[in-house]
């Protein structure tokens, strides 16, 4: 006779739970890098086609200050509008389609427990970030001189 003792039911279960708690923060690891990446690519992309636009506006009396602040709004609008994309849309995933993949007859007895503490953690890396890449990107812009910026032919 083979027997299932509730310890050994406890233990497979326990497995199961680790393994998926793994492969899900690899994968939201994974997103989260790409989100990060693809938002320091943006601004970076942003600021480096303007760099005559900042130029001339520097030319004609704005400060490097003025300028870094802002970059530093913009970029802090883009992290806004990421969190308030995000939220909504991960509240959608996690009452649609997390549900029909734990609904399988081998994890019926996981519950799902939507958590906004990684959102929030999220939220605050992509605001650092979008406060740090505007400087980052300044710092290799500023090199040269403004007439040298005004005549980069686009």
């Amino acid at each position: 006779l083979t027997y299932l003792s509730a310890d050994k039911a406890r233990a497979s279960a326990e497995s199961s739970k680790t393994m998926i708690y793994m492969v899900g923060g690899i994968i939201a690891f994974i997103f989260g890098i790409t989100g990060i990446l693809n938002l320091i690519n943006m601004m970076s992309t942003s600021i480096l086609a303007r760099r005559r636009e900042f130029a001339t506006m520097q030319s004609i009396g704005m400060t490097k200050k003025q300028i870094n602040k802002l970059t530093v709004l913009e970029g802090l609008f883009y992290a806004f509008l990421i969190c308030v994309m995000g939220l909504p849309l991960s509240l959608i995933v996690a009452n649609t389609i997390l549900p029909t993949f734990f609904n399988q007859p081998d994890l019926w007895l996981f519950t799902i427990q939507p958590t906004i503490f990684p959102l929030i953690l999220e939220g605050i890396v992509i605001c650092v970030v979008a406060i740090i890449v505007p400087h980052v990107s300044f710092r290799y812009f500023r090199k040269t001189s403004i007439v040298a910026r005004l005549r980069v032919v686009e």
